[in-house]
């Protein structure tokens, strides 16, 4: 059974439940172009708006922004709130209080069910259906190979869905994908506007998700690239992404390979750097080449 942190509005506060991950730091999601360290310290992902975006009678609000979320006003009688999976069947929740949130401890995607009552009064019921609904991906900044593998995962949602998606990525990538998905919208990080959304979900590899609070299974039983199709609940078989490449000519005249003795963290780093540089030469007829036409061949090979 899924974990939800509680938050009761009162003279005073009820302590949360110790297993409940209220105020806890989430785990956060590393790209594989840094060190693990370095990465989770820069990867951060756009906050949630701080009330839930969605009305519904009697002053109560939800979302699916950062798992499931459930605000209720202070009334003249008690709250009762109810969360289920509806594709398990299992509650997730059940809860009675004066006025306040509920949150589920499950950031991914969950087909989700609110349910309040007022008193014995059954006031509100709403199951999770984002079709034509404001629906925000993030993905994290830093990254190109996990961005072109994750790309088709985000496209698929939409289509299952049929929602209003729009997607952040970093800047240098939105232009490889912008023309060629025409019903996703793309913005930066920077410029999201959570209270425009229903539903929210963090593409990212988390490390230290030991609860798996953002993450159905951990990355590393299913793969870098599938982990996005477990997280956003579509089905994870491969599918390569469609990208535009600007015609600006090849970077390197000749016919050229690209050889490199460093890639993604340092568990991917030739760590034999030396023999490597002098092995290179003597077996290729090698020239060196500029850093700017080292990125354009990077940008060219991906095409």
């Amino acid at each position: 059974m899924s974990v939800v942190s509680i938050r009761q509005t009162s003279e005073q506060p009820a302590a949360p439940p110790e297993s409940s991950v209220t105020g806890e730091e989430p785990a956060e999601a590393a790209g594989s172009l840094e060190s693990a360290q370095t990465a989770t310290s820069k990867a951060r992902f756009p906050r949630p708006a701080e009330t839930p975006t969605q009305e519904a009678p009697h002053g109560v609000r939800f979302d699916f922004n950062d798992g499931c979320r459930v605000l209720v006003p202070k009334g003249e009688e008690a709250w009762r709130v109810r969360l289920s999976d509806l594709d398990t069947g299992n509650i997730l929740s059940e809860t009675k209080m004066e006025a306040g949130r509920v949150n589920s401890a499950k950031r991914y995607f969950v087909r989700g069910r609110v349910e309040v009552w007022r008193g014995d009064e059954s006031v509100f019921a709403h199951d999770y259906r984002a079709a034509g609904r404001e629906v925000l991906i993030n993905f994290p900044v830093g990254t190109l190979g996990d961005t072109l593998g994750w790309m088709p995962y985000a496209a698929h949602f939409r289509d299952v869905h049929g929602c209003r998606l729009t997607i952040a990525m970093a800047a240098p990538l939105i232009a490889l994908f912008r023309d060629v998905y025409p019903d996703i919208a793309f913005v930066e990080a920077k410029d999201v506007d959570p209270e425009r959304y229903y539903a929210t979900y963090n593409l990212g590899l988390f490390f230290d998700d030991k609860a798996c609070v953002h993450q159905p299974c951990d990355f590393r039983f299913v793969g870098l690239h599938r982990t996005a199709g477990y997280i956003l609940g579509v089905d994870p078989k491969e599918e390569p992404p469609r990208i535009k490449i600007a015609e600006r000519g090849r970077p390197i005249a000749e016919p050229c390979v690209r050889i490199t003795t460093q890639s993604t963290t340092r568990a991917n780093k030739n760590n034999g750097q030396t023999r490597t540089q002098q092995e290179v030469p003597t077996a290729l007829d090698v020239r060196e080449v500029t850093s700017n036409e080292t990125a354009a061949a990077q940008w060219e090979m991906a095409s």
